[in-house]
């Protein structure tokens, strides 16, 4: 294994998780700033009214992005077995 192929896989793993993580971490971000909005316009300091809204988005975008999701996991797994087929590892 060379340097290039490393630096090659090492990239696509951490593009790969990148899009895994994207829609999720995204929902949560939004709903947070939101709910934060929120809470400074009211003045309610609640930490659940914080975290609540936030774990129901991420499981709305888990849910709506599973199959996408699992694809990308797809191709890249079917891709580093392609790579061990070929004994490059």
């Amino acid at each position: 294994m060379t340097e290039e192929m490393v630096s090659e896989l090492l990239l696509m793993t951490m593009q790969t998780i990148g899009l895994l993580v994207a829609p999720t971490l995204l929902a949560v971000v939004v709903v947070g700033i939101l709910i934060n909005i929120l809470q400074t316009i009211t003045q309610i300091r609640d930490t659940a009214l914080a975290f609540v809204p936030k774990v129901i988005a991420a499981a709305v975008a888990l849910l709506m992005t599973a199959s996408w999701g699992l694809q990308i996991l797809r191709a890249f797994i079917e891709y580093m077995m392609e790579l061990v087929g070929r004994g490059v590892f």
